[in-house]
């Protein structure tokens, strides 16, 4: 979870300096310097984050243990909780 919040956070401040409503690749982050270059592509897993961008905000999904997206163990932030403030 904190390695997808690091790259949430990247991917947000890619969008604000670059003006821009499209969704950044991981090595944009990485050579925009808004990433650590020891950051992780991937989760615990080693499948890569997938970085996902709507009008409004960026989420990074982790597809889980199963490697499946869109199953009960994956990992997404931001979650439902952290979106109405339940930490």
């Amino acid at each position: 979870m904190t390695e997808a919040r690091t790259v949430r956070v990247a991917a947000r401040a890619w969008r604000m300096e670059n003006d821009a409503v499209g969704c950044p690749k991981f090595d944009e982050l990485r050579l925009a310097g808004l990433l650590e270059s020891d950051t992780r592509s991937g989760d615990a897993w080693g499948e890569p984050w997938v970085i996902q961008c709507t009008e409004a905000d960026v989420s990074v999904v982790s597809a889980g243990q199963d490697r499946k997206l869109d199953t009960s163990d994956d990992i997404r932030v931001p979650n439902a909780r952290e979106d109405i403030g339940v930490l």
